[in-house]
């Protein structure tokens, strides 16, 4: 039962690891599409756009400020960066312990640590977003977040 614990462990992480490490890829490689969705959000204006009435009452939460939003967005993306790099060599520490030759539960704590900062992200976007009510005209971003988030406490829970 254990090697098939680790097994499970090391494969789970991997694709925590994989994920996060095309999304970091991408945001290197392509930083524009997230970044632009960095200041929709913050600054609100597919709310003020699709629902006006509503970005009335909540505009005093918006952040125009474009050093801001690219701060924030740097940021994410080396917080992102070294969470990815982290899963990697959980993955790889879970993979060789599999085969005897690297301490289990030294493997696990890396692994965990990595996964708790891949929630982590997905928990904080939740949480950012909240404050610019991105829930309104960001539903679908809103689901993915949830998904992420709890993809993350799922796996953080297989390693304990």
């Amino acid at each position: 039962m254990e090697l098939l614990e680790l097994v499970a462990q090391t494969v789970l992480v991997g694709l925590l690891a994989g994920w996060l490490v095309i999304g970091a890829y991408e945001n290197w490689r392509a930083p524009d599409v997230n970044l632009d969705l960095i200041r929709d959000v913050c600054s609100m204006e597919s709310i003020e756009r699709e629902m006006p009435g509503v970005y009335a009452l909540v505009k005093r939460n918006k952040v125009t400020s474009e050093g801001l939003h690219t701060g924030m967005f740097r940021l994410i993306v080396l917080f992102e960066t070294l969470v990815a790099a982290g899963l990697v060599v959980g993955t790889l520490l879970l993979g060789l312990s599999v085969f005897g030759a690297f301490d289990a539960t030294a493997a696990q704590v890396v692994a965990g640590w990595s996964v708790l900062g891949f929630t982590l992200i997905w928990g904080m976007f939740l949480v950012g977003g909240n404050w610019f009510h991105y829930w309104v005209s960001h539903k679908s971003t809103q689901h993915t977040l949830y998904f992420m988030t709890f993809w993350g406490i799922l796996t953080l829970g297989i390693l304990l």
